[in-house]
């Protein structure tokens, strides 16, 4: 299974045991901010058919995106990679990238998926969500309905519902 990291594009080298080489030639695709800002799941679907249709091309079975966490802070270094700061419009959208790439057999794998805010020392820092029923509700409020809709989407796909049910 050859994994390539996405959403915006596929990223694929010839030698997949030297990952640092040149990438293939491949679509650079607009990123999530960019998309977002149209309001268009249906452009959003089509863009994911368009992505999967290179992953299949270039040999890739999983596109690593769409991203998922919310944009809550103007400092997040990844911000163009998420669609919204609005949990609902960001889910409708990603379920709308998920339904695109996996109707042309394609799997996605949902990253990034909540309070990723920073870049600096993003991997040494860590945060307690369970210290404070507030901040836990603020968690589940601000973040995880963005990540609810996608999830449910690609585990119906999964299981083999039609991929005319949009929407999931």
């Amino acid at each position: 299974m050859t994994v390539s990291d996405g959403p915006h594009g596929v990223r694929r080298v010839a030698d997949i045991n030297n990952l640092i080489a040149a990438s293939l030639p491949a679509t650079c695709f607009p990123t999530a901010s960019r998309m977002a800002s149209t309001w268009d799941v249906d452009l959003i679907y089509a863009m994911g058919q368009a992505l999967a249709e290179e992953c299949i091309a270039l040999k890739v079975d999983v596109v690593l995106g769409p991203g998922a966490n919310m944009k809550r802070t103007p400092l997040g270094g990844r911000n163009f990679e998420y669609y919204s700061e609005d949990p609902y419009l960001a889910g409708q959208l990603a379920v709308g990238f998920i339904d695109g790439v996996q109707s042309k057999g394609v799997g996605t794998s949902l990253k990034h998926f909540a309070t990723n805010n920073q870049e600096f020392q993003r991997l040494i820092n860590s945060y307690d969500y369970g210290r404070s029923s507030d901040i836990s509700r603020g968690i589940r409020e601000a973040y995880l309905q963005g990540v609810v809709t996608p999830t449910t989407c690609m585990m119906n796909i999964r299981a083999h519902v039609p991929s005319w049910s949009r929407g999931c």
